[in-house]
């Protein structure tokens, strides 16, 4: 049954008390619309849970200042939870796991943060880095307004 998606929505549907068996009219063709409507929403709710987390993770790995084998560690664990949590809820569809996922996903950060900022070896880059993190230290000693890697000033959120 891991491996039905409608089967493994069903049972989870029953168990979050969505569906009455009780009342189910298995003849009625609304009846299996709305199932069928109920589950595609079901499954919709268990993505976002799933990509929260990821995005928890990525904007945890931002503000981390701890040593690389330390993050390492954590990322790790998160990972795994992660992808327990994405194999229980999408049962019928298991996640890659071992050290190809986890390259795929430090990889996709890289990629990610190169399209924003450039090449993380590129002379420029390093010098608005070492910049960001002058100003960074600035700002924790209460000297200096917080702006982003590339200058622009942070909006106060109210």
């Amino acid at each position: 049954m891991d491996r039905d998606r409608g089967a493994a929505l069903i049972l989870q549907a029953a168990y979050k008390g969505l569906i009455d068996f009780s009342e189910a009219r298995f003849s009625d063709r609304a009846w299996w619309q709305k199932l069928r409507l109920m589950l595609d929403k079901m499954e919709d709710d268990n993505l976002s849970q799933v990509q929260q987390m990821q995005f928890q993770l990525n904007t945890s790995v931002l503000s981390y200042q701890s040593e690389e084998q330390q993050l390492k560690h954590h990322w790790q664990k998160a990972q795994d939870l992660i992808t327990s949590r994405y194999d229980a809820l999408f049962s019928w569809s298991k996640q890659a796991t071992g050290k190809d996922a986890i390259q795929k996903v430090y990889k996709g950060l890289i990629d990610e943060w190169e399209r924003h900022f450039g090449d993380r070896n590129d002379p420029k880059v390093v010098a608005m880095l070492e910049e960001y993190k002058e100003r960074v230290r600035q700002m924790q000693q209460g000297t200096k307004t917080p702006t982003t890697p590339t200058g622009r000033k942070k909006r106060n959120k109210k």
